[in-house]
């Protein structure tokens, strides 16, 4: 009968060694967590009111009002109120200072607001 060589002579076939796997778990970090500033009060009116706003863009619905149509360069349409007879010419291109609405009114598709102040680009 030959003879078999030892797994550990010829360094193949028998099964390997495992290697050693350390115990517990690695130590956590001894760095402190940030700390977040505490908040302060809370306002005492709306932060997000609308004061009033600018537009820029072109009339879509003209006359002395009270009702206006315009359509901003980025495509948006607005629906404008304003009872001081303000006359705004078709197609002119406009700026407008507007506010929010505070009436119950409606003036045509758009985003509503109140006509402060119309001025012609020229």
């Amino acid at each position: 009968m030959p003879a078999t060589p030892d797994a550990s002579q010829s360094g193949s076939g028998g099964p390997a060694t495992p290697t050693p796997t350390p115990t517990g778990t690695p130590g956590l970090s001894r760095t402190e967590p940030p700390t977040l500033p505490r908040p302060g009060t809370p306002p005492k009116t709306p932060s997000d009111l609308i004061t009033g706003d600018w537009l820029v863009g072109t009339v879509t619905r003209g006359g002395t009002g009270p009702c206006y149509g315009l359509v901003t360069d980025d495509g948006t349409e607005h629906a404008l109120y304003g009872d001081d007879g303000t006359m705004l010419t078709q197609h002119t291109r406009i700026r407008v200072k507007v506010a929010p609405l505070r009436i119950r009114i409606y003036c045509g598709p758009g985003q509503h607001w109140q006509l402060i102040r119309a001025e012609v680009i020229r």
